[in-house]
């Protein structure tokens, strides 16, 4: 297998003005990695080291493009030297960076490690009990190294353990009562262990638990107020564990919430003057952003929480048949263009600050200023999404980040700042990390506020945030930044 590296010149086109933070960079093209081609770009994904994976689906092959710009050939039609590899699919990567890769005309999955060892997770022999494997289109994998995978052609999906153990999780007979699978297409786990499948021709997608509970979330009456689900593909779970689902057929793509609200996030206008055609693609970033392909319009939209739907790439980017879609851990974005054999990188916005702040200035501290707290993030609650920065700290001390929803006024004994929180109070446990210099971070998990009991945010509420302090000034004392409130929606 060719393992030559080539450096990509980057194609940077600038974004339409609502998006002008952001740059456009073509990551692969027809070329691949100089030595091996890239054909029929088919889907992306993305590590946590920030290397990007992408399959094709015509070259039968594989390819991973590093953060700087360096390609090579992972997985080609030889697969393991064994078992051979077909049509390219939708891959993963698990926590721990091993890369999986259906082959939809090989009817398996193969396991890539970092170190490049290749081996056959799953093939057409299924669970070997005689539930097969029959085109493998998409697999996901969980936390805990699980990996799941659909079999379109099979009407079914699989768990595959790390340790090797298959099981069936779901076959055409769906749910049990009637509502069907057929033609299996996205699949996707969320942080609790729920699996998500869609059924490409039984228009519907299905929810199983880690118990095997599974119920049918949407169907094809879509969100049952006249707008219907019509050939669902790609599916994935975003912040809150809401289900976005593309409908190819219907040009649309769906919010399934938890509780069962579906919502039409997007329909065949698109942004109201580029038209979505062929819902294809489907991945959520941290802040609750969706962007959805389209594969007959050759384009990509994106939709936020708030309803705003905008297209941020089209065919003026050399770009068409737009398929797959992945979102990295930075918030950028991957999309793969199977008629123009390429693959792009939409690049995230710069953070957003969020939050108004209120009782300051704060008293100084040694440096002679006042501490300041501000947060970056989304205001979204779903979303979970915040990081608290405290800025202008004496270096060399540590604090830690405390948070209430009651404002309040005093100064503990023995402190040189003010509290700006009263009530019930909690403190984040991590210390901020202020050792190395005047400024300390967190990122604060909003489904578990560390008050007495602990509590999920909730939208329409509000919550106080500031940080407390260690100084010597001149002798050990404490002190505070002012505070952060943020109105969560």
């Amino acid at each position: 297998m060719p393992t030559q590296a080539r450096a990509l010149a980057l194609v940077l086109v600038a974004l339409a003005p609502t998006a002008a933070a952001q740059t456009i960079t073509e990551i692969i093209d027809a070329n691949g990695d100089g030595s091996s081609m890239l054909d029929g770009s088919f889907a992306p994904t993305a590590d946590a080291s920030g290397n990007v994976f992408v399959t094709g689906q015509d070259s039968d092959n594989a390819f991973k493009i590093t953060p700087g710009g360096a390609i090579t050939e992972v997985l080609d039609a030889t697969g393991d030297g064994t078992s051979v590899f077909a049509n390219g699919a939708a891959p993963a990567v698990d926590a721990a960076g091993n890369l999986f890769v259906p082959g939809l005309d090989s009817d398996n999955v193969f396991k890539i490690t970092p170190a490049g060892t290749i081996t056959v997770v799953i093939d057409a022999t299924g669970d070997g009990a005689g539930n097969p494997l029959d085109r493998p289109l998409a697999v996901a994998t969980d936390a805990a190294g699980n990996l799941y995978v659909a079999g379109n052609g099979t009407s079914n999906a699989f768990r595959v353990t790390p340790a090797g153990a298959i099981t069936e999780i779901i076959d055409p007979t769906g749910d049990g009562a009637g509502n069907n699978l057929a033609g299996t297409a996205g699949i996707d786990v969320d942080s609790s262990g729920n699996v998500y499948v869609s059924g490409q021709s039984s228009h519907n997608a299905f929810r199983i638990t880690p118990a095997g509970v599974i119920t049918e979330i949407i169907d094809t009456t879509g969100d049952g107020a006249g707008n219907t689900l019509t050939g669902p593909e790609w599916l994935a779970v975003g912040p809150g564990s809401n289900v976005y689902v593309t409908a190819f057929a219907t040009d649309n793509a769906f919010r399934i919430t938890p509780t069962g609200v579906i919502t039409e996030i997007i329909d065949a206008t698109g942004d109201g003057q580029a038209a979505l055609d062929g819902g294809e693609g489907v991945a959520v970033d941290s802040l609750g952003n969706v962007f959805v392909s389209g594969w007959n319009s050759n384009n990509l939209f994106k939709i936020t929480p708030g309803g705003t739907i905008t297209e941020i790439l089209n065919s003026l980017q050399t770009f068409g048949g737009a398929r797959g879609v992945a979102v990295d851990a930075s918030d950028n974005v991957y999309v793969c263009g199977v008629y123009t054999d390429n693959a792009f990188q939409i690049t995230a916005p710069a953070p957003v600050p969020i939050g108004t702040s209120y009782c300051g200035p704060a008293l100084p501290n040694s440096t002679g200023q006042g501490a300041e707290i501000s947060a970056i993030g989304s205001p979204i609650a779903a979303s979970n999404n915040v990081q608290l920065i405290a800025e202008q700290l004496p270096p060399g001390q540590f604090g830690y980040f405390i948070v209430g929803q009651t404002q309040g006024f005093f100064v503990p004994p023995g402190s040189s700042g003010f509290i700006c929180l009263n009530g019930n109070i909690g403190r984040y446990n991590q210390i901020a990390n202020i050792i190395q210099g005047p400024t300390g971070s967190i990122q604060v998990d909003l489904d578990a506020i560390p008050v007495n009991p602990p509590q999920a945010a909730m939208a329409g509420e509000t919550w106080n945030f500031q940080c407390w302090y260690r100084d010597l000034n001149p002798t050990l004392t404490s002190n505070f930044t002012d505070g952060l409130t943020i109105v969560f929606q």
